[in-house]
């Protein structure tokens, strides 16, 4: 008996054909890689002729393994000063906004604090707002 091509049943042969001398060898192959993944304890990479790619059955020396590992160290403690750094620098823009809003408010006049503020915002000028409603006006029609 042998299995039909879709796998869902067998065909019944009094005479199957012998496997080949190469069908032979790709079996034994198979043996011998499921042999070493046993040992490594790994799964390993394969050329497209099926035989055992070098690169993954050799094992990390332990230079390698210390060396890996001092990079993940620097990256974790480079991320966490990245992270300080952005919160420090959000947390010094928001103080600095309250203090120059609290002390405008509690200490100038209202119409003072109006015309500085109105000075604070950017200035748009007449090519840029032609710029902005040629945009608005093409995605309109587009």
């Amino acid at each position: 008996m042998i299995p039909n091509e879709d796998n869902t049943g067998y065909i019944e042969k009094k005479n199957p054909k012998p496997l080949s001398e190469r069908q032979l060898k790709k079996i034994d192959n198979e043996k011998k890689i499921k042999e070493q993944e046993v040992e490594l304890g790994k799964k390993l990479y394969r050329t497209k002729k099926g035989t055992v790619d070098m690169r993954s059955k050799n094992n990390r020396t332990q230079a390698q393994i210390d060396n890996s590992k001092r990079l993940v160290e620097l990256n974790k403690k480079r991320a966490a000063d990245r992270k300080l750094e952005k919160e420090k620098k959000m947390k010094s823009m928001i103080s600095d906004e309250v203090k120059d809003s609290m002390i405008d408010v509690v200490t100038k006049p209202i119409q003072q604090v109006k015309k500085e503020r109105a000075e604070r915002k950017p200035v748009i000028t007449q090519e840029q707002q032609q710029a902005y409603n040629f945009k608005q006006h093409k995605n309109l029609f587009c």
